[in-house]
């Protein structure tokens, strides 16, 4: 990865950092902000679709014919 450097001073600085450790400026990322997976929304998504599937199961073996 090549290294990032400040906008304000030039210095070299760190990928992580949120400020330049040698001047103070404030560092605006360039790389995208993704939205991340997670929340009650999928967890309840997960849940019902395990469920159904669960459902789905229980139906088939009981009606079955043999």
């Amino acid at each position: 990865m090549e290294p990032l450097f400040c906008p304000e001073c030039g210095r070299e600085i760190g990928t992580q950092t949120e400020q330049c450790p040698h001047c103070g400026k404030k560092i605006i990322s360039t790389l995208p902000k993704y939205p991340t997976f997670g929340g009650p929304r999928v967890f309840l998504l997960i849940w019902t679709l395990f469920l159904l599937l669960i459902v789905g199961l229980l139906v088939t073996m009981f009606t079955t014919q043999r």
